[in-house]
């Protein structure tokens, strides 16, 4: 008897746990599983268009690892070309070691004004071999102390800057210079701190000749070898100079030749200063 009630009772749970567990399978798995299915269906129809696109763009972008590995080596040579343009573009637009040498040396004013004084003669000199005139104004145009009294040797660019453009004019065939004067300098900064990409001086040079001498003079300016153009006794590049803006017209008195006003400006990098 007693095993009679046990046996039934097995029976009975057996029973129930059956009937739970097809509640629980039509209840809940057989939705969740329908659900999942249909989910599986979009994902692979999603990523079969993944893959057809894939191999169809031109840009070859995507899942592929050949194409990513192929991608990140050309911009890495991108990256290596912009570096080696932009280390390019700082040799060009450099002074010469000696000026950079200066500019980290502490300022002697009777050294620079002695200085000074010689690149003035010996552009006399080059005019008078030139039969070209130079009026008062241009030897008044060299840089003096008092225009850089808070980096002054900041003076030794900016006397390199000037004799630089009139003896790359006179060298070129202009007939007379009028003037040369220094404008005040400009910072060209980038990035979100400001940080000072190079310093611009700027200078404003009047001066008139022959076409053809006025034209050789505003190719001088890119500074490249052996130019006869580049300055006296022209063996190495020069620093590239740059043209902010000029004015060409008619000289007054020679109708023949054409009198040029241009802002021409160097640049200095900040690396070069102590």
């Amino acid at each position: 008897m007693y095993r009679q009630t046990l046996l039934f009772r097995f029976q009975y749970v057996l029973a129930l746990a059956t009937l739970g567990v097809t509640t629980l399978y039509f209840a809940l798995y057989r939705p969740w599983s329908d659900r999942a299915n249909k989910l599986d269906g979009t994902l692979q129809s999603t990523w079969t268009r993944l893959l057809d696109l894939n191999l169809k763009n031109h840009a070859q972008l995507g899942m592929d690892t050949n194409t990513v590995s192929a991608n990140f080596k050309l911009a890495e040579k991108g990256v290596n070309a912009a570096q080696k343009s932009s280390q390019q573009v700082r040799e060009r637009i450099q002074f010469s070691p000696e000026v950079r040498d200066k500019l980290r040396q502490t300022f002697q004013l009777l050294d620079y004004e002695q200085e000074r004084l010689l690149r003035i003669d010996q552009l006399r000199s080059l005019a008078a071999a030139k039969k070209a005139r130079l009026e008062p104004a241009v030897t008044g145009g060299f840089p003096e102390y008092t225009q850089a009294k808070d980096n002054p040797a900041l003076l030794y660019l900016q006397l390199a800057l000037v004799n630089r453009i009139l003896t790359s004019a006179l060298a070129s065939g202009a007939g007379a210079i009028q003037s040369i004067s220094l404008l005040p300098p400009k910072m060209h900064a980038v990035g979100d701190n400001n940080q000072i990409l190079f310093e611009e001086f700027p200078a404003r040079v009047q001066l008139t000749g022959p076409t053809e001498s006025i034209l050789a003079f505003l190719s001088s300016l890119s500074g490249k070898i052996g130019d006869a153009t580049n300055g006296v006794g022209s063996a190495s590049p020069k620093p590239a100079l740059f043209i902010d803006r000029l004015i060409l017209k008619s000289a007054t008195n020679q109708p023949n030749d054409l009198s040029l006003e241009a802002v021409i400006s160097g640049f200095l990098n900040p690396e070069d200063l102590p």
